[in-house]
């Protein structure tokens, strides 16, 4: 499972071709997209191209690149008789005095025939070179009809036409090549899947990298270095393309997390400094609250002492008809009232009660005025309640120094 990962992150499903054949103008170029989807393979575009630079408008820099070249740079030989013979000894057989290291060599052998195709390597890489001009690498190259061989045994005809060859098939061998001119473009099915003989050695080199096939040549390790770059490519432009979404998500996410908690900071500075506001104004209302209350207190201190001395003497005085029903040291001199200062007539003293002897309520009156710690005494109020009783309130008037 993780092998088909890797290979889905450095190759993908989608690959593409370019065949070069010859035409009477020079080189022909037909490029042939596909899809690899599950076990098939579908040809999402087949085109021919007027010249090598205009595969730029079609191919992608990191969408794997095949290369089959089947042009004047390579030479093609059908070999007979050929069992048991080495990969060089072929090459050598078909090519005799071939300087061999300048070359790029690929064959395929069956049944006694060997097709050998050639061309030198100056060639090839000056091509390679080009392509890589226009920005794109090759994945793997492929010299000749080499790569029929992968597609051969899917076939029933007799006879394939190529872009400018005509090769003979018996028993799915390969036992003759002819050159043609042009031909016309005709479909092979191979499969249920219909492909144009423009695009066959490009199709079956595509097949053949897709079903590991082996290949025998002498530049292996050349399409290893073009295939490895490719995939460092994408593998580096895949990575790329995850870290900066992950790291966006990590952003987005951090930026959620940090506008979240932000705004609960914020709420929790806005409840502190509601929370340090009341406490400073309950602090102001305590001190108000302890500066009158130390006021009451030291009143009360001075003013109970002096109180009780002065009911203690009101006390001694009253005579016998006389029934005090309250007596109010320092009375309000306006009702309470909130959010409103507490009023007091000071040095004042009310009292009120029932009198039975009009003559003993004057003498007592008059009593008073003679006590020391008072300055002087008003009757305020005298009603008769009958015969014998009268109601009172008189005003006393004391020094409290």
């Amino acid at each position: 499972m993780f092998k088909y990962f890797i290979q889905h992150i450095t190759e993908g499903t989608t690959f593409i071709g370019l065949e070069i054949n010859n035409s009477n103008n020079g080189n022909s170029y037909h490029f042939v997209e596909l899809k690899k989807t599950k076990s098939e393979l579908i040809i999402t575009k087949s085109l021919k191209l007027e010249n090598l630079a205009e595969i730029n408008n079609h191919a992608k820099k990191t969408i794997p690149l095949f290369l089959c070249i089947n042009n004047d740079s390579v030479l093609t030989k059908v070999l007979t008789n050929t069992l048991n013979s080495g990969d060089t000894a072929l090459v050598n057989e078909a090519f005799p005095n071939l300087d061999i290291k300048n070359f790029y060599w690929e064959l395929i052998q069956k049944s006694g025939h060997t097709i050998v195709s050639i061309s030198r390597k100056n060639s090839i890489d000056a091509l390679i070179s080009e392509l890589k001009g226009y920005n794109l690498h090759p994945f793997q190259f492929s010299l000749g009809v080499t790569s029929l061989k992968n597609v051969i045994p899917f076939m029933d005809q007799d006879h394939i036409n190529l872009y400018s060859q005509q090769l003979r098939i018996v028993d799915t061998n390969l036992v003759e090549l002819t050159q043609l001119e042009t031909s016309k473009e005709q479909f092979y099915s191979l499969n249920g899947l219909d492909i144009s003989n423009y695009n066959l050695l490009v199709f079956g080199q595509i097949l053949g990298y897709i079903n590991s096939n082996e290949r025998f040549n002498n530049y292996t390790d050349k399409n290893i270095i073009l295939t490895n770059y490719i995939k460092s490519e994408r593998f580096f432009q895949i990575v790329s393309k995850a870290s900066l979404v992950f790291f966006g998500i990590l952003l987005i996410t951090n930026f959620l997390f940090y506008y979240h908690y932000f705004d609960k900071v914020n709420l929790l500075n806005t409840n502190l400094m509601d929370n340090n506001s009341q406490k400073e104004n309950l602090a102001l209302l305590e001190n108000v609250v302890k500066k009158k209350q130390e006021r009451i207190e030291t009143i009360s201190i001075i003013s109970n002492s002096k109180t009780t001395y002065y009911m203690d003497q009101l006390a001694q005085t009253i005579p016998e008809t006389i029934l005090l029903n309250s007596i109010n040291y320092q009375p309000l001199l306006k009702s309470i009232q909130d959010n409103k200062p507490i009023l007091l007539e000071r040095q004042v003293v009310l009292v009120s009660g029932i009198s039975k002897d009009i003559n003993e309520f004057s003498e007592w009156v008059e009593q008073l005025e003679g006590l020391e710690w008072i300055v002087s005494t008003e009757t305020l109020d005298y009603d008769f309640v009958s015969d014998t009783t009268s109601d009172f309130l008189i005003e006393i008037k004391i020094d409290d120094k």
